[in-house]
């Protein structure tokens, strides 16, 4: 093996232990922090890895729905979160109260009854152990 083949494995070995130290600290950091860490981990393995995406068009692309039909559409179904944010990238966070104590569980099985929604990320706020959900519209409601 030459100088340089050595020298570049040895590169990417660094940079697999970058990833996984990126990826254990999404575990312990906050839901912003997590999501950039987790990010930015799986955009330098595929730049690592070479395993670029061959097509765009995997990605999933939300619907634009407006707040107010969301929030209609979560009373509708029983579901009641505490705050509704809109993300610039077509998704929404739902963040709900730690009492009345519902399971988790629960508010996804009532959210995935409405058609086209993706739930993309549940779990507790790290800073103020509230529930939330994440999630996004694949087609656009009916």
């Amino acid at each position: 093996m030459s100088d340089d083949q050595q020298m570049l494995n040895e590169i990417v070995a660094d940079l697999m232990k970058l990833i996984e130290k990126w990826e254990q600290a999404a575990e312990n950091a906050d839901r912003a922090a997590a999501l950039a860490y987790r990010r930015a981990a799986a955009d330098l393995r595929t730049y690592v890895t070479g395993d670029l995406p061959t097509d765009a068009s995997n990605e999933t692309a939300f619907q634009v729905v407006p707040m107010s039909e969301v929030e209609q559409m979560l009373t509708l179904v029983g579901v009641r979160p505490k705050r509704l944010f809109a993300d610039k990238d077509r998704t929404f966070s739902a963040i709900f109260a730690r009492l009345p104590a519902v399971p988790m569980e629960d508010r996804i099985n009532k959210l995935t009854t409405l058609p086209g929604l993706q739930i993309i990320e549940s779990g507790t706020l790290m800073e103020t152990g509230e529930p939330f959900i994440d999630f996004g519209f694949t087609n656009e409601p009916s």
